[in-house]
């Protein structure tokens, strides 16, 4: 019933508002959900992985396109911004780039798709700054954000993502810390807990400091504390309950292609 409930969440969440719900931000494994339940099966199903990364990057476009056509019609943004449909692109990319490693690409075009990553990254980010300041907004009910700036972000993060995972780089190096890694282990059950445990207690606290120092000292040390509380609660997380499932891994072994 919990997953049902949460398979549904971002349809509900597009619907209707949920923005003050401490649960609301939880749409968008909903819509994970629905796309993995159809992509696991293509990829079994299509053993011919350069077709499938054609087919994975026109879907890109489509979706792109659904959008704009969306908001042209008049759409809401909730809709446009929380459908499955309208935000496949993202998780269609990352797929696209692990297929594009894994035998998706021939070696020569490989080799070139990382050495067009860090352009590709950099322009992305341009153009997205650009759109914010000659929008004056980066706001996500922004027309130009949630049609046009939605791709652009997938588009930068799967290239620094390409770029991060090249051997000997700066990028990679610095990513590569202990500490940013161990931010990257709890960083699933940091954004599951952060907002209901921020919802919980940000009030509390703001009243409780609020009425014996300044504003400034009430929103730090309330920040500091919903930060920590979140970081506690997502460690114990990890260890006592998402790395059991983690752990199932082990029974679906695969070889990584050359």
């Amino acid at each position: 019933m919990l997953y049902l409930a949460d398979l549904q969440n971002n349809i509900v969440f597009a619907h209707r508002s949920t923005r003050l719900n401490p649960i609301g931000h939880l749409w968008t494994l909903g819509l994970e959900e629905q796309f993995y339940l159809l992509w696991p099966l293509l990829v079994y199903r299509c053993r011919n992985r350069r077709r499938l990364l054609v087919g994975a990057l026109l879907a890109c476009g489509a979706t792109l396109a659904l959008r704009i056509l969306l908001w042209s019609h008049g759409v809401g943004q909730p809709i446009i911004s929380n459908s499955t449909p309208c935000r496949l692109d993202g998780l269609l990319l990352g797929s696209s780039l692990a297929l594009a490693l894994n035998g998706g690409l021939l070696a020569q075009a490989r080799a070139r798709l990382v050495q067009l990553a860090l352009p590709l990254c950099l322009g992305a980010l341009a153009t997205i700054l650009l759109i914010g300041v000659a929008r004056n907004t980066w706001a996500y009910e922004d027309p130009a954000v949630y049609t046009v700036g939605y791709t652009l972000l997938d588009i930068f993060f799967a290239m620094l993502i390409l770029v991060s995972l090249q051997p000997h780089t700066r990028l990679g190096s610095v990513l590569s810390l202990p500490a940013l890694r161990g931010v990257g282990r709890y960083s699933y059950g940091l954004y599951v807990y952060h907002l209901p445990i921020a919802y919980w207690l940000t009030a509390p606290l703001r009243k409780i400091f609020d009425a014996h120092h300044t504003k400034l000292f009430g929103v730090l040390i309330s920040a500091v504390v919903v930060t920590t509380t979140s970081l506690l609660v997502a460690v114990c997380s990890y260890h006592l309950f998402e790395k059991r499932f983690l752990g199932w891994k082990r029974l679906f072994p695969y070889a990584a292609s050359t």
